[in-house]
């Protein structure tokens, strides 16, 4: 009997000095479950090495975040809780989901989320409609929120740009405390190697936090913690929501794509932390079978990085909701609060220039400045902002400053142009660039880049100077006008100084949507070029529309490019250049050199572009690591007349994809294989249109 006492003591001893030495003080709070079991919470760190207490939750703002459950409840009934899991793309689903609740008046009373279901979790309890939430993540080309980046950090995705979008509607000084519904963040902590639930703190600096994916995002340092992305060990928090309810409302958005190649090693990495979460899930949803409201959401079929697709599932999560009206009908239905309508209309207001932004610019308006390195990629090879007088594709570590109308960048990398096979450069590149934006629709830049590699000597570069007024003047449904205003400067050395190359250019361009399946996009301009700045001018109209026609309204696959462009002199000389930007591709680059007085060239040319082809409606992808967002395969033949009456032709055949990286970076590239009339040989051209 004295042995068992004697050890029951050593053994309590032992307890207390653990507790101690792992970071476990007499401040840790210690809360019952609605189980009757007991979870200790504490904001202490523990050792990393610390195994007993590995699957002890460290809790912020718990206090605070239960008596708000009260205050909203009265204590006269059941608080309703809502649990929100990850799935990247697929929890666009919640969106339909919340809606469907909305339209039923039922409000939640707070909401457990991790991983992507936590943007819609903290969006939701600012105060954002569904709709809202919707049309903020989906304003723009998701490229322009998410840079890639060295890993320096851990990740090789930066994402500040979705963080100032984030700020840019909520406010850059929003904290999680004060949001309208109570809502808790499950993160994990590569530090303690345990759940972190996040209650408190700047709900930007959260968000990030919440859906930091490994490798791909880098690590978020809250409190002490490097946090990731809680849906790694757990898809579904659903018993956390229990210790503060017995009604709780489950929308998951599980993935279960039977057509994956399991061979894949990307594949394998995926569907082994897939295996984790689902069987976590599992034991969870078991658990609360009989006692939970679970709507499941019917998108396990949609890739995890398939954003393209964010209103099919917000339509599928609506329909899944739909399924369960009998046991939501008996819910208390309080309705949307006042202060989340009021919420509303202010953040409309801040929604709408956001979508402004990017629909005239593509940018992110940072309500604080920030600074970036990461991996810049442009290219000059886009007519929809023509450079006439450059065009390669540009990569490289960027360094870019950003606030609220002012952007600044260096880049240094290289310079590349592979437009056409007997012209291929690669050269060392120093390039910056100042924008200013003093409205949303008016840009006004200023770029410039130094091209070391074939010169006379190595350390001269090649220079190239660009001035520019962009202007949307009027955008609508049915059609769409802006203005473009360049000043452009080439300063080139082969075997010593060369003249100068001097162009300014001005054009109106604009579409008009015809049909539901056809677009007319025109352009009509003006230019002056010269040699240099004592030589003569040349000047020059220009002009032309093209269009896509669908074959069968019905069947989009199939389609016609076709379009007219043409550039004539009004000061009677002879010989009109074609540049690059213009679509004609030829390794002739005597095309593009300003014409001689006595040329014997027309004072005009023709061009027609047309091409045939189909759209595949499903795109390849790699491990779900890389995909093409589309794919078309065509047929193409440009006709120039420029010697009238015989064309000069180029045609081949042409693939056009968009490369994605899990959804969130995207590279336009379109490849040309085919015969050049010109030079009489074949033509090969790589083009990459990300557009500066």
């Amino acid at each position: 009997m004295r042995k068992k006492i004697l050890l029951f003591l050593f053994m309590m001893c032992s307890l207390i000095l653990s507790a101690s030495d792992s970071g476990i003080d007499a401040e840790a709070e210690i809360i019952g479950s609605a189980d009757g079991t007991t979870t200790i919470y504490t904001a202490e760190g523990l050792s990393a090495d610390d195994l007993i207490l590995a699957d002890i939750p460290i809790a912020y703002g718990e206090e605070e975040f239960r008596s708000r459950i009260l205050e909203r409840t009265g204590g006269e009934r059941d608080p309703i809780g809502l649990v929100l899991t990850g799935g990247s793309a697929r929890a666009f689903a919640h969106l339909g989901v919340l809606e469907y609740m909305e339209e039923n008046g039922i409000e939640p009373d707070f909401i457990i989320s991790n991983s992507m279901g936590s943007i819609i979790a903290v969006l939701y309890a600012a105060g954002l409609s569904p709709q809202q939430i919707m049309s903020v993540i989906t304003s723009g080309d998701l490229s322009t929120f998410f840079k890639l980046t060295l890993p320096v950090e851990g990740g090789i995705l930066d994402p500040t740009g979705f963080k100032g979008l984030v700020e840019s509607v909520v406010g850059a000084d929003l904290q999680l405390e004060d949001l309208v519904i109570p809502v808790m963040v499950v993160s994990q902590d590569l530090v303690t190697k345990r759940e972190i639930r996040i209650m408190e703190g700047t709900v930007s600096d959260v968000l990030i936090a919440s859906f930091a994916l490994p490798v791909y995002f880098p690590p978020q340092e809250y409190k002490g913690h490097l946090l990731l992305d809680g849906g790694i060990v757990n898809l579904a928090p659903i018993s956390i929501a229990y210790d503060y309810s017995d009604t709780v409302i489950v929308s998951t958005t599980f993935y279960d794509n039977d057509e994956l190649n399991l061979k894949n090693p990307l594949n394998i990495i995926n569907t082994a932390f897939e295996i984790v979460k689902r069987q976590n899930a599992a034991t969870d949803i078991r658990a609360h079978m009989d006692d939970m409201i679970w709507i499941r959401c019917a998108v396990e079929q949609f890739s995890f990085m398939d954003f393209g697709a964010a209103a099919e599932m917000s339509e599928i999560g609506y329909e899944s909701a739909a399924g369960m009206a009998d046991e939501l009908s008996l819910l208390y239905k309080h309705g949307i609060s006042q202060e989340i309508l009021d919420n509303r209309e202010i953040y409309q207001e801040r929604i709408d220039k956001a979508r402004m932004n990017q629909y005239y610019y593509s940018r992110v308006e940072q309500p604080q400045p920030s600074n970036t390195i990461s991996l810049g990629i442009y290219s000059f090879q886009d007519s929809s902002y023509p450079y006439y007088l450059r065009n390669t594709f540009d990569i490289g570590l960027e360094y870019r400053w950003s606030s609220r109308m002012f952007e600044f960048s260096i880049l240094a990398g290289g310079a590349f142009d592979l437009t056409a096979n007997r012209n291929t450069s690669s050269d060392f590149l120093i390039s910056s660039s100042i924008e200013f934006y003093p409205v949303s629709q008016i840009r006004l830049s200023l770029y410039g880049a130094a091209t070391f590699g074939n010169n006379f000597k190595w350390y001269i570069p090649d220079l190239y100077v660009r001035q520019g007024f962009d202007y949307k003047i009027y955008s609508s449904d049915l059609f769409s006008i802006e203005f473009n205003q360049a000043f452009e400067m080439y300063e080139e050395f082969k075997d010593g100084p060369d003249d100068d190359q001097l162009l300014l250019s001005a054009q109106f361009q604009g579409d008009l949507n015809l049909f539901d399946y056809a677009r007319l996009d025109m352009n009509f301009g003006y230019i002056m070029s010269a040699d240099s700045i004592d030589s003569d001018l040349h000047h020059y109209l220009q002009g032309g529309a093209e269009t896509r026609l669908y074959l069968l309204p019905s069947l989009t696959s199939f389609y016609l490019d076709v379009g007219l462009f043409s550039r004539f002199a009004v000061d009677g000389q002879h010989g009109v250049p074609l540049y690059p930007s213009d679509g004609f591709l030829t390794n002739d680059t005597n095309l593009n050199a300003v014409p001689e007085p006595d040329s014997k060239a027309q004072s005009y040319f023709l061009l027609f572009p047309l091409s045939f082809g189909y759209a595949f409606t499903a795109a390849p992808s790699f491990g779900e690591l890389l995909m093409a967002d589309y794919l078309e395969l065509s047929l193409y033949c440009d006709l120039l007349f420029n010697k009238w009456p015989e064309p000069e032709f180029s045609a081949g055949v042409e693939l056009q994809f968009e490369l994605s990286l899990i959804g969130l970076q995207n590279i336009p590239i379109t490849i040309r294989a085919g015969y050049d009339s010109l030079t009489d040989g074949f033509i090969g051209s790589l083009r990459f249109t990300v557009t500066r």
